[in-house]
């Protein structure tokens, strides 16, 4: 028998594509044995098992998820400058995947801004069960207020 396989997307087939394997008649089995690494992308790969023996022609075709190890991390800072001046920014984004880098930035008369990370930790705390939700529910309402006074600031 010969199996083929083929990879394609987030995912490599390390050594050969293709292998013999022999089927003794007593009922021993034969197994090929492929490697396939994930490459340092996100996404779906595809991979395809084609045997042919027997006679006949078996394929089957499998897509694996390709996620990082550790959930994606985040970075955040904040700072002020003063007004009519400038400011040079260095943003390192190497060391992020690189389908899933993103940045924006936030710029306010208002000092209150520089809270905006903590609130959105707060508000956004992951797990999202029902303490949680209710936690989030009162932390912003416990910091309505001096929003509100930034706005006005503003």
């Amino acid at each position: 028998m010969k199996a083929t396989l083929s990879a394609d997307g987030p995912v490599k087939l390390l050594g050969g594509s293709s292998q013999s394997v022999s089927i003794n008649p007593k009922g021993a089995r034969g197994e090929p044995q492929f490697s396939i690494v994930a490459n340092s992308t996100i996404g779906w790969g595809h991979i395809k098992v084609s045997v042919i023996g027997l006679g006949a022609k078996f394929e089957d075709a499998t897509e694996i998820s390709v996620r990082p190890a550790a959930g994606l991390p985040k970075l955040s800072g904040s700072g002020s400058i003063a007004g009519g001046s400038t400011k040079s920014l260095v943003i390192g984004l190497g060391d992020f995947i690189p389908d899933q880098r993103g940045l924006y930035l936030v710029v306010s008369r208002s000092p209150v801004l520089e809270l905006g990370e903590q609130l959105r930790y707060l508000v956004q705390y992951p797990s999202g069960c029902t303490e949680q939700t209710v936690s989030a529910a009162f932390s912003a309402a416990v910091l309505w207020r001096p929003w509100q006074n930034a706005a006005a600031i503003d």
